[in-house]
């Protein structure tokens, strides 16, 4: 145990503080020209970051750990799918790159052998199979609409890399996923320190495409292994953000993109960027706890939907003011609710009448 938190460390500290040096300079470098060169590209760091921790730590953990055998053909082709991610938005369409996600995913899917799930003993190979790919097609999509800052990406990014570390460290996932997690967690870190009060340079959408497709194929690739489920609330975080800003552009604003209809943008435009990370880090806290929860208990489904409605409730009333107390935060949530639904009423009966 002592040995796996010391590694665990090596490789945070080193991600932190190795793409601090390299990345640094670039920054200042872009905020003398502001002239953007392939080298100061934030994903392929991340790439770099994440295949380093990927490849070295296959050396350093047991394959024993693992219920289906790791291989290098599941490590390199997700590595190489999600460079293919990030490049190809240059070429394609917003609609013809969707589906190269959704295609990379089925790949990924493929490659990771997912024979069984702790969760599903009973359903047939096949089954699982098609309800992870839908699940990992869904996050990989639905990642963008939480990059209107870096801070509202990165922060739950983050939690997710830790929960998976959290469940390494404590022998619920392979050792593996705590190494992987460490280094990538530290450079994102890095990345949001250095762009903390002012975003030097941009996460730009095929950045945050390709870092959610690795962040993804780390969960995948621990499908197999009995803390699936908990492993899926980690992701509630976007699945939440991302209905609100559908419920909200499409029945209540009737505006604007996704991005700017959810609870984290709103926040960010209106707070400043310490309030910003830490109130979306407090709710990433009570995620990574309900997570854990999961591991002890019955089933893989009851506690995943009440976690949902917690998180959907938490964000929504994230932007409150902090003086307000939880009585009036959760009669203020109530209230928006039941005025969210009229005019939802409102909206639908408009639309009957045409």
């Amino acid at each position: 145990m002592l040995s796996v938190i010391f590694i665990y460390t090596a490789y945070l500290v080193f991600g932190f503080g190795a793409m601090c040096y390299l990345f640094a300079p670039k920054i200042k470098l872009f905020e003398k020209t502001l002239d953007m060169s392939i080298s100061m590209l934030p994903f392929l760091y991340i790439w770099g970051f994440a295949a380093l921790g990927m490849i070295s730590g296959y050396f350093l953990s047991s394959n024993y750990d693992f219920v289906d055998s790791l291989t290098w053909k599941r490590i390199l082709i997700p590595l190489g799918l999600s460079m293919v991610i990030y490049f190809a938005y240059i070429f394609l369409r917003p609609m013809p790159y969707r589906i190269l996600i959704v295609a990379c995913v089925a790949v990924m899917v493929s490659v990771q052998h997912i024979e069984s799930a702790a969760i599903m003993p009973d359903f047939p190979v096949w089954a699982i199979q098609l309800i992870i790919f839908v699940l990992a097609a869904g996050f990989c999509l639905i990642a963008p609409v939480l990059n209107g800052l870096p801070h509202t990406f990165v922060v739950p990014s983050v939690a997710i890399l830790f929960g998976l570390s959290l469940m390494s460290v404590i022998g619920a996932a392979p050792v593996y996923f705590a190494y992987c997690s460490a280094i990538i967690i530290g450079c994102l870190a890095a990345y949001l320190y250095l762009n903390f009060y002012t975003v030097k340079i941009e996460f730009d959408n095929p950045t945050c495409c390709a870092t959610a497709f690795l962040i993804c194929n780390l969960l995948v690739m621990n499908s197999g292994e009995y803390c699936i489920s908990s492993c899926f609330m980690l992701t509630l975080i976007f699945w939440a953000e991302f209905i609100a800003a559908v419920w909200r552009r499409y029945f209540i604003t009737r505006s604007g993109f996704l991005i700017e209809n959810t609870n984290y943008f709103w926040l960010a435009t209106h707070a400043s960027a310490q309030i910003t990370v830490t109130s979306i880090a407090k709710i990433c806290v009570v995620l990574l706890f309900l997570a854990w929860f999961q591991l002890f208990a019955v089933n893989g489904y009851s506690l995943p939907i009440v976690t949902f409605i917690i998180v959907y409730w938490l964000n929504g009333s994230i932007g409150n003011s902090p003086k307000k107390t939880l009585k009036q935060i959760n009669k203020e949530f109530v209230e928006n609710l039941k005025q969210d639904i009229e005019e939802t009423k409102k909206a639908l009966q408009k639309k009957d009448k045409k």
